[in-house]
């Protein structure tokens, strides 16, 4: 039986229910549309915007919210109860039984869209009291990456959206291999869009490593800037759930520009890539990861990528992942937690193109 999932449409922003999760299109003419949006004959459908603060909604607004509202807590259950009955019919075979990473990105993105839908209700006067405060709290949606059956990103534990990244650490440690395949991992498994900012320094190896394995090219931008003036243009260009800067130094990159495009873009995750780390951005920083290299214990391989993690979305995992296709560990005691991943799986590519 294939598992119905509800995505929207790229060309209206209409909600449809589909079996195929890369579908894009709630039908062949949206997806003709599109494509003659992107020739420049046909103007592209803007976003729905919400209601500005600075008008009360109508009582017919606020009804249908909170319809919306209602039917978005029901299909909520629902999933969570097929999960946990999933959960209790495969216990002690494996927690991620098939079927499982779709349902929790379905049951995400339901949650995403009931804070949607629980901020416009509330911010008609920009005043939360007594229960409004509780439930905007238990509302905000949690990305469950370390519920996901991918051993790149179950490190990053559950980060509420939006949030902030840090990965640190000196020259040739593999931070920004670390960083691509990260991004590479959460575009394919949330299907989401994600702009790579690079400078002139990192640009050639940003490239070859996106190039050394497969990636859904629709759903990457990568963006070589000279300033933040141009990763701002870039922003501007899509809708982007996740935003990498490598390296943040380069940009004199801090938490006051995070705050900024943070205004304009209130759901944007932004990963900060550098050689040190700026002061700043790791106070706000949910995920902290250190990299560095030593040698590799398997013959052929003469170092690997080594990483800590740390801070206040990550828990402390109680197990050891060796996964050979990949040659990448987890070994983890107390926090920083360590993981290692083959910083020499991407010799001898070429350029991507």
């Amino acid at each position: 039986m294939n598992l119905t999932i509800t995505k929207q449409c790229e060309y209206c922003h209409q909600d449809f229910s589909t079996s195929n999760s890369r579908k894009k299109y709630c039908n062949k003419t949206c997806r003709n549309y599109a494509s003659e949006v992107r020739t420049g004959k046909r103007e592209a459908i803007p976003l729905p915007s919400l209601p500005s603060n600075s008008k009360p909604l109508s009582v017919e607004e606020k009804e249908q919210l909170l319809e919306l509202l209602k039917a978005a807590n029901e299909e909520i259950k629902v999933l969570e109860n097929q999960i946990k009955q999933g959960d209790e019919a495969n216990e002690g075979e494996s927690f991620y039984w098939r079927g499982r990473d779709e349902l929790r990105i379905k049951l995400f993105r339901l949650q995403e869209k009931r804070y949607d839908y629980y901020q416009r209700l509330t911010k008609g006067d920009g005043l939360l009291q007594g229960e409004e405060i509780l439930k905007t709290i238990q509302y905000q949606p949690t990305y469950p990456l370390r519920e996901l059956n991918d051993q790149m990103i179950i490190m990053l534990g559950y980060p509420k959206l939006p949030f902030v990244a840090t990965v640190v650490g000196d020259e040739g440690s593999g931070k920004s291999i670390l960083s691509v395949g990260i991004c590479r991992t959460l575009i394919r498994l949330l299907q989401c869009k994600a702009l790579y900012v690079v400078d002139m320094e990192n640009e050639g190896d940003v490239l070859k490593y996106f190039g050394a394995k497969s990636v859904d090219y629709e759903y990457l931008s990568i963006k070589k800037a000279d300033s933040i003036q141009d990763i701002e243009g870039a922003l501007a260009m899509d809708h982007f759930e996740f935003l990498f800067i490598d390296s943040t130094s380069s940009f004199h990159f801090n938490a006051a520009n995070i705050k900024k495009l943070r205004y304009s873009y209130p759901k944007l995750s932004i990963f900060c890539i550098s050689r040190v780390a700026e002061r700043s951005i790791k106070s706000i920083a949910t995920v902290c990861m250190d990299t560095y290299v030593q040698l590799h214990p398997h013959p052929g391989i003469t170092e690997m990528g080594m990483v800590d993690i740390s801070g206040k979305a990550v828990p402390p995992l109680k197990h050891e992942i060796y996964d050979d296709e990949r040659e990448m560990e987890i070994t983890t005691y107390d926090e920083p937690q360590y993981q290692t991943y083959n910083k020499s799986e991407y010799s001898g590519f070429g350029n991507f193109c």
